[in-house]
């Protein structure tokens, strides 16, 4: 009698934690769709971008007014985080989106900085990212915006982790070739439309690519339709390969001590939208100093651009910064590891009290793959601050960042994971 008695205890402990684990994972999914219905709301209301006016009542700009002479780049890009530098960053992140939000006719140009090129997504409705050259400072400045619409919301979301070199086509050459560089350009246009998507039909098409296509930019019904299904039968044949022993396409889901690099798909696949034509942008003047910077989901773009830059061997790792604000997580340990082999200059602001930081959550579901947990870390030197705010947008804005910079209130510290192993003197 009392073996049945503690066997029926077993069984109901069982089924408890059973129960909360179907529960925690119903609660994630209810979350998820909550959020995605209320950007659909927001974005059919024409008032999505413009989310951040709305907020102004409440005394929290979406980022600082644009200040001439606000910081300035070094002659060469520093070994260390500088202060000057992140400040132009930060007021060039400002001109970017005052012009984007439409609180500015035209771009409002820093002195001694020129545009190249504003890369297009979303058929010509997001600017995703800009390029431009300092040619007293002989550099070239990339940067990219944060989430503003529901397509990008979708990128955020993807939070199966692959093999970077699985999504990213391999150069042919390097930047100081300009001859190799320019053909490997020609090649992009006969993949890429003119605003950064791959064209339907290609081989190199990803399904989700083509279930995108299809949702956002076909008109026609029956051809949107057809798409449609062509695109979830791939999905479907895709998943079930997954499902078994593994395809050599290396997408399988890794050990949480795995030493591959794997990263946060949705950053991959929106970088590598805007790739081809970051590139050719940088072909044109040849700089041999870059500096890349990103808010949100530009900032863990800008991840994935920096590490794409070194791998690449488009400039060596002593020659490209990336300073970010509120980046989120982008890759596994072995990414962060990668970072520190290759000597990334990565610098990243983050407010203790911003959730965006902290996600995808270092163990994390896949929400768009095969079910699997993924694995996610910090990575680079991290700048910490902390301000909660009235709400949860004050603690993500741009400004809020911005403000604390300003106020040389950072706090330096070497990360291990997401776990602070000394502060910086």
């Amino acid at each position: 009698m009392e073996g049945s008695l503690q066997a029926k205890r077993m069984y109901s402990a069982g089924t408890v934690i059973a129960l909360s684990c179907l529960l925690g994972v119903v609660g994630l999914l209810l979350i998820i769709c909550l959020t995605v219905m209320l950007v659909y709301i927001l974005e059919a209301l024409d008032i999505w971008r413009h989310l951040s006016h709305a907020l102004d009542s409440h005394g929290i700009p979406a980022y600082l007014t644009p200040r001439d002479g606000y910081g300035e780049l070094p002659s060469q890009v520093p070994d260390e985080y500088d202060e000057p530098t992140a400040r132009y960053l930060s007021d060039m992140m400002s001109r970017y989106y005052a012009f984007f939000m439409g609180d500015t006719d035209e771009f409002l140009n820093r002195p001694g900085t020129e545009i190249v090129a504003k890369i297009y997504t979303e058929g010509g409705s997001q600017l995703s990212c800009m390029v431009f050259d300092n040619p007293s400072a002989n550099a070239s400045i990339v940067l990219f915006k944060g989430t503003t619409s529901r397509t990008e919301w979708g990128y955020d979301f993807m939070f199966d982790s692959r093999s970077p070199t699985s999504i990213l086509q391999p150069l042919s050459a390097a930047s100081g070739s300009s001859g190799s560089t320019a053909r490997t350009h020609d090649q992009a246009r006969l993949l890429y439309n003119s605003d950064g998507t791959l064209r339907v039909g290609s081989p190199q098409d990803s399904p989700e690519q083509m279930m995108l296509f299809a949702t956002t930019r076909t008109t026609d019904q029956s051809e949107r339709r057809r798409l449609q299904r062509e695109a979830q039968d791939r999905i479907d044949a895709r998943d079930e390969s997954w499902a078994g022993a593994g395809t050599s396409t290396g997408f399988t889901p890794q050990p949480p001590h795995s030493t591959e690099v794997l990263m946060h798909t949705g950053f991959l696949r929106f970088y590598e939208l805007m790739r081809p034509q970051i590139l050719e942008a940088l072909n044109v003047h040849q700089r041999p100093a870059l500096y890349i910077s990103g808010h949100s989901l530009g900032a863990g773009v800008s991840n994935v651009m920096l590490y794409d830059m070194i791998e690449a061997g488009v400039l060596p790792a002593p020659q490209i910064m990336a300073l970010t604000f509120a980046a989120p997580r982008v890759g596994n340990p072995a990414f962060a590891s990668r970072m520190q082999e290759i000597q990334a200059k990565l610098f990243q602001l983050r407010n203790t009290s911003d959730l965006v930081p902290t996600q995808p959550m270092s163990t994390t579901p896949s929400l768009t793959g095969p079910l699997a947990l993924y694995y996610y870390q910090q990575a680079g030197l991290g700048l910490l601050f902390s301000y909660i705010g009235v709400n949860l947008y004050a603690a993500h804005s741009l400004a809020t960042y911005q403000n604390y910079l300003s106020q040389n209130q950072l706090v330096p510290y070497v990360t291990q994971g997401d776990d602070v192993l000394r502060t910086e003197e």
